[in-house]
């Protein structure tokens, strides 16, 4: 069975949830330090997370009225 969700999304994921968790990039130095596919994965699922605690919001308020 296929799955869209490749070794490279999970690693991807891993990379942003570290980040997340320390509140550090995972290379030493700036933004420009890190590798191009990690800032790319880094600011999409921060987008998606952001994305998903909007909508669990809206929810939240819609369910309290």
């Amino acid at each position: 069975m296929a799955s869209y969700l490749t070794d490279e999304f999970f690693q991807c994921w891993n990379v942003y949830l570290i980040s997340k968790d320390t509140g550090s990039l995972p290379f030493s130095g700036g933004w420009a330090q890190q590798p191009e596919w990690m800032i790319r994965s880094i600011l999409l699922f921060k987008r998606e997370d952001a994305l998903w605690e909007q909508k669990e919001f809206e929810e939240r308020k819609r369910g309290s009225k």
